[in-house]
């Protein structure tokens, strides 16, 4: 047999063998088939609600929050960095009016410094509040109620312009008495008055001590006027109008104004496109004027977006 006729075969042998590769090769999985894991690199996002400054007795913080990956772990509030209120979230992916108590007679009266966060079980941590609040726990004379603000205190001015400063706002019972005639705000006076302002409604979240509100959403604030009487102070009269104005940029203006009801009792609702400084303000008749400043955010997010 010649060497050629020896070759033929072992030829035939290995195109049957690289035939055979390929067709393994084409029936190998992907390198890539299994999905991709979660990534746990994106800390939790959330709000608080319940903020309030001055507060006073147990302030109920109310957090919602969510985490898209491994869930979250834990939610904590701190006054001045020591752990106050805490909750084992136990891998949930959401919570909502979630709970969290803050006894403030324990603490002195004045600022204090307040953080809430929340941490996933990756440990991922996302701090929701870093603001000072003002705790206070002292009764004040005839009071017995003491109104929040969210985001400003009052400026009071006594008459003749001079600068003072009365924060807070107390309520109590019985008829104004003294100042006569009729504020710059309409109906009758409330001498020596005092405004307390705040947001009713849950924002979407507070940034930096600034309430965050969703654009053309429709928010109520309320508050209280409060009149000099003899030494003490009562809530004003029905029938006082306070100014509401809206400051954006250096540009103020007249929106409308607010009317006292029984008790002293003020709301408003109000729905705003953009961001502003609201302006509340009193002044009566013998030159003393009161006025509450809150500034707002306004975004086009949803709720814990």
């Amino acid at each position: 047999m010649t060497p050629h006729a020896k070759a033929a075969p072992t030829r035939d042998v290995a195109g049957l063998l690289a035939a055979l590769a390929l067709a393994l090769g084409a029936a190998a999985p992907a390198a890539h088939a299994d999905p991709a894991p979660v990534s746990d690199a994106e800390a939790p996002r959330g709000a608080v609600g319940g903020l309030s400054s001055p507060a006073s007795g147990t302030l109920a913080l109310s957090v919602r929050s969510t985490d898209a990956g491994s869930g979250l772990a834990s939610a904590q509030a701190r006054v001045d960095g020591a752990v106050v209120a805490a909750a084992d979230l136990g891998g949930a992916h959401a919570v909502e009016d979630l709970p969290l108590t803050i006894a403030t007679p324990l603490f002195g009266d004045g600022a204090h410094q307040l953080q809430v966060s929340v941490t996933d079980v990756a440990g991922n941590t996302a701090v929701l509040v870093d603001q000072p609040l003002v705790f206070n726990n002292t009764p004040l004379d005839r009071s017995s109620t003491v109104m929040l603000t969210l985001g400003s205190g009052d400026v009071t001015t006594p008459p003749g312009g001079a600068g003072g400063g009365a924060t807070g706002a107390s309520g109590g019972s019985g008829s104004v008495g003294g100042a006569g005639g009729t504020g710059s705000g309409g109906g009758p006076a409330c001498r020596t008055p005092r405004l307390s302002m705040f947001l009713k409604d849950k924002p979407l979240r507070v940034s930096r001590g600034v309430p965050v509100l969703r654009r053309n959403g429709r928010y109520r604030f309320s508050g209280t006027l409060t009149c000099a009487s003899g030494k003490g102070r009562v809530r004003a009269p029905s029938g006082i109008v306070v100014g509401l104005y809206n400051q954006l940029g250096k540009k103020t203006y007249k929106k409308s104004g607010v009317t006292t009801r029984a008790g002293g009792a003020l709301s408003t609702i109000v729905a705003y496109p953009s961001s502003r400084v609201l302006d509340f303000r009193y002044t009566s008749i013998d030159g003393s004027s009161t006025r509450v400043r809150i500034r707002i955010t306004v975004s086009a997010k949803r709720k814990g977006r």
